[in-house]
């Protein structure tokens, strides 16, 4: 039940069952002052929660309830606003200090007895909700009613952890084609999003039907929607049927970039990558990405030294992407590292940044890790150096200490790369940077699994070119 209409309620029996009491012209100009928030300096509702402390400490049991519950609702409003202001004047006018305000409002609902009971457990739980919102919003995504939505919107506006706030919203509501074709994270967000929004209009509508607290919500309220109109959706894409990324770890990490180049032996597939928000309408537009991407076909005859390839830097330059945007690369498990070496060039010219190694985990979901790119002539600081070679990795210290082998190892399967010798050697010291580079020929499963193993939250990854 809303708060507003249990406060009509309680006052309503107070009327009847203390007379006496309920005459009282302080208290009767209180539930008026009360009934809607004026809260600026001098403000109508903060002078009478003043002027109802002398009652209140004689014993009137609703003046009492009423400086708890409309002072907690005041709270609660500082709290979710932000309003540091409105949480001072409240200080002073229930005479207690700001930090004490809390303790002091809880005690006072803790002791309203008989009619005002059901009021002050709704105040509580509002406090309750308060702390959800900033601590434990799954908690609160599972509540309803118009206080909870108002909560809840702040929360989403925040743009954290939205895929954990609502199920899949394609799975039992009717979505647009657009959201269902998404990932289960991006349809979760998407949710989440537009139940932010929907829940706004509840709160709004609660507010203007004489929810004081909802009313006196409302400017932060419609700041939230826009802060929600402009969370950035990042559905993650379907790779194209012809070609798989190479296998990284199921334990790697997300990515965020703004294009995805997939390197395979014959073509190139660029794409940008989808940016969608929803309106305020609770329908969701495209920013960016709309289209399928584009693909390029690599010449047949290549030089000898990898540079960049003009069709590729064309393609690049079309998906009209701002200068310096970032671009994940994704090799093929046998593309050759020449190739990746190549696209990276044609990025670099075409004015991108590539950013991130990306691979397959085993659900098909796509991970990355950061690199960035140094030629070959510019190598200094770094604190190591991997080369993936056909029959071992090359491993040294520094930009130009003395490379020693780890040659591959044989398994049940055959001749494999020694994994877990390389990271011993890169666990033998303390570095911030390692560099890789590989020989033309070297698959790119196998320039991913170093890339993947080098690249840790601590130690940085340097990717040499030519």
């Amino acid at each position: 039940m809303a708060a507003s209409l249990l406060r009509a309620l309680v006052l309503l029996s107070a009327v009847f069952t203390a007379p006496a009491l309920a005459q009282d012209p302080v208290v009767v100009e209180a539930r008026s002052a009360l009934s809607t928030y004026d809260v600026g300096e001098g403000g109508r509702s903060l002078r009478s929660l003043r002027e109802l402390a002398a009652l209140a400490a004689r014993g009137d049991a609703e003046a009492r309830y009423l400086r708890a519950f409309a002072g907690t609702e005041l709270l609660v409003a500082s709290l979710v606003g932000q309003d540091g202001a409105l949480r001072v004047r409240l200080a002073e006018a229930l005479g207690v200090g700001e930090a004490d305000l809390r303790a002091h409002l809880t005690s006072e609902l803790a002791a309203a007895t008989g009619t005002f009971r059901a009021g002050a457990a709704v105040a509580r739980e509002l406090l309750t909700m308060t702390d959800e919102a900033a601590r434990d919003p799954l908690r609160l995504a599972a509540r309803r009613g118009p206080q909870r939505d108002a909560f809840f919107v702040f929360v989403v506006a925040r743009g954290a952890g939205l895929s954990d706030l609502a199920a899949d919203p394609c799975a039992g509501e009717a979505m647009e084609p657009l959201v269902c074709g998404w990932d289960e994270r991006a349809r979760r967000e998407a949710g989440a999003v537009r139940e932010g929004i929907r829940a706004a209009e509840r709160a709004r509508r609660a507010g203007a039907e004489g929810d004081p607290l909802l009313a006196l919500l409302g400017p932060s309220i419609a700041a939230a929607v826009t802060a929600i109109t402009a969370i950035d959706l990042h559905p993650t894409v379907e790779l194209p049927e012809a070609l798989g990324a190479a296998a990284v770890p199921d334990a790697a990490p997300d990515a965020s970039y703004d294009a995805l180049a997939v390197v395979a032996e014959a073509r190139v597939h660029l794409r940008a990558l989808p940016i969608v928000r929803v309106r305020a309408d609770g329908t969701f537009a495209t920013v960016r990405g709309a289209g399928g991407g584009v693909e390029v076909d690599l010449p047949r005859e290549l030089p000898a030294v990898p540079q960049a390839l003009d069709a590729v830097v064309t393609a690049a330059a079309g998906l009209g992407l701002p200068s310096g945007a970032r671009v994940g690369i994704a090799p093929t498990e046998t593309v050759p590292a020449h190739l990746v070496t190549r696209v990276v060039l044609s990025l670099v010219r075409a004015g991108l940044t590539p950013s991130h190694f990306v691979g397959e985990r085993s659900d098909e979901s796509l991970a990355g890790i950061p690199f960035t790119v140094v030629r070959s002539a510019e190598l200094e600081t770094i604190g190591a150096r991997v080369r993936v070679q056909m029959g071992a990795y090359g491993f040294g210290r520094g930009a130009r200490g003395r490379e020693s082998r780890i040659p591959r190892v044989r398994t049940a399967t055959g001749l494999e790369f020694d994994v877990a010798a390389l990271a011993e050697r890169l666990a033998s010291g303390t570095f911030t940077a390692v560099s890789l580079d590989a020989m033309a020929t070297v698959p790119g499963v196998e320039l991913m699994r170093a890339a993947f193993l080098i690249a840790t939250p601590t130690r940085s990854l340097v990717y040499v070119v030519p």
